[in-house]
């Protein structure tokens, strides 16, 4: 698919993500960076974007960069882009013109080359910072000098600083650390480098940031080979509670009394952006991208509170591959009754972020147990228009003599009417339940009868063997036992018996009597 087709669909969904970004170059200018779009998609619907973006920037010395902001003493010179020049007390910062958007499942991945050089060497100062950030000055963001590394202060934003002094908060004058909002002296995570930084370099530095599961890793080497070990790993960096829904990506540095000319020799950074909401069912059911899963574009009405993006589903025996992946649990909008077979059942539905004109529902219930959602009669809601208004419906619906135990369900909301079990929707959101069909009460009463239950009956009951002992309740009888399924017993006290020599009459449980 050309690239052009691909943007399209993307544009297709930008006013509801500002996911969109412009790249602005005079075509006087030489090019120095490369920006490579990929959308992965199924029926036309954008379910992943990532975008790559690649800088050498000897390519452009002495030219400005029309989608890279330079702010203070940063630079494009000497084939690199200088944040400080070796002098005192000097900072300067970079970063994208366009922000990133970002959800709870966004990731990136960057790998840079720097020096800290040409001032003071062992003793220069103070170090530099990729930052990730959403402060209210956008791309023109910069902050202090000295130990502020020009990133103090700036707020909302995540940092992995590369310092190079020992302030008085730092444990050492060469480390590596993780930061928040722009405060420099509190380390949320930290790393004694195992380079000297102060050394001259080139270093090369990887940094990966994995938004379904809040973990962090930073690498640092010597030589341009990807070290397989971290450097620096955390967890619990929960990106966007750090910076929203979108973010500017770039780096500062800073120098104090002490100095160093600071440089990013190139610089490539990816982003990635779920944008679709995938089931959790196994695979069976239609759930990863290969297998035609149920996804929908991540706008529009939804099931419960909240809902989460993927880029592929997430299948798990226990349905909740999606509800473990990022935070918070997704998986809030539909809570079932006890499941009896062959009973009514319920199922409460929290219908949020309604649409103004429609909001369809349509579920499954793999009543077989065969891995399926196609079969007769398994579709429990079709098309149910949950109206306009947010809040929580109770919709009924009848089980049938299904198959006992573990099954799974299928919930899709949408302003889209016909959905079948796999496939995309337009907008909404889709769930996936493990649960579990208990019994019905089949018990007839009759102690001549054997009950059980059957799939797609309910209870089947068998009579016993004929003069199987029973007890029919009776006190007036005697020599209960079954006959063609039900209790018979001989009278006590009761009409005469013919008999040879009778009639008699029973008078009590063991002796007769001539009438």
């Amino acid at each position: 698919m050309m690239l052009s087709r691909l943007q399209s669909l993307f544009d297709k969904h930008s006013k509801h993500s500002r996911r969109s970004r412009t790249v602005r170059r005079r075509s006087s200018e030489p090019r120095c960076g490369a920006r490579l779009l990929r959308y992965e998609t199924l029926e036309n619907r954008v379910v992943l974007s990532a975008t790559t973006l690649q800088y050498t920037f000897g390519a452009a010395d002495g030219a400005a960069l029309d989608d890279i902001n330079l702010n203070g003493t940063a630079a494009i010179q000497n084939d690199a882009l200088r944040l400080t020049p070796p002098q005192s007390s000097q900072a300067g910062s970079a970063f994208l013109q366009t922000a990133s958007a970002i959800n709870s499942s966004s990731s990136f991945t960057t790998s840079f080359a720097f020096h800290l050089t040409g001032g003071q060497e062992s003793a220069g100062a103070d170090g530099i910072a990729f930052i990730v950030q959403n402060d209210s000055r956008g791309a023109d963001e910069l902050g202090g000098v000295g130990g502020d590394l020009g990133y103090h202060g700036v707020a909302p934003s995540l940092a992995i600083e590369f310092d190079t002094y020992g302030n008085g908060w730092d444990p050492n004058p060469n480390h590596i650390a993780v930061l928040v909002n722009g405060d420099v002296t509190r380390h949320q995570s930290l790393v004694t480098s195992p380079v000297d930084l102060n050394g001259g370099g080139p270093y090369y530095a990887w940094i990966d940031y994995t938004g379904t599961t809040d973990s962090l890793e930073v690498r640092i080497s010597g030589v341009n080979a990807r070290p397989s070990q971290a450097t620096l790993s955390a967890t619990g960096i929960a990106l966007e509670s750090f910076v929203g829904s979108q973010a500017f990506f770039g780096f500062s540095g800073g120098t104090g009394g002490l100095f160093n000319d600071q440089q990013i020799l190139d610089w490539t950074l990816t982003t990635e952006l779920p944008t679709a909401d995938f089931g959790d069912a196994p695979d069976t059911y239609g759930t990863l991208l290969a297998s035609n899963g149920a996804y929908h574009v991540g706008i529009g009405p939804q099931l419960g509170a909240a809902r989460d993006f993927e880029s592929d589903g997430q299948p798990a025996a226990q349905a909740n591959g999606d509800d473990t992946l990022g935070t918070p649990d997704d998986e809030d909008g539909v809570a079932f009754s006890t499941l009896v077979a062959g009973t009514a059942a319920t199922a409460t539905v929290d219908l949020q972020n309604s649409d103004a004109t429609a909001n369809y529902l349509n579920a499954w219930l793999d009543y077989d147990q065969d891995g399926d959602f196609s079969d007769t009669g398994e579709q429990i809601f079709v098309d149910a228009n949950l109206g306009t208004s947010a809040g929580i419906q109770t919709l009924n619906f009848t089980l049938p003599y299904s198959h006992l135990g573990v099954t799974y369900a299928r919930f899709r909301l949408s302003t889209q009417d016909r959905l079948q079990p796999s496939g995309a929707a337009n907008d909404g959101e889709v769930e996936d339940y493990r649960i579990t069909i208990d019994a019905p009460n089949i018990d007839d009463g009759n102690p001549c009868t054997t009950d059980t239950y059957v799939a797609g009956v309910g209870g089947v009951h068998t009579p016993v063997p004929d003069g199987t002992v029973a007890d029919d309740g009776d006190p007036n009888t005697i020599n209960d036992r079954c006959e063609g399924g039900v209790v018979v017993g001989d009278p006590l006290n009761g009409p005469p018996i013919a008999a040879a020599g009778g009639p008699y009459r029973m008078t009590d449980g063991t002796s007769i009597e001539l009438d």
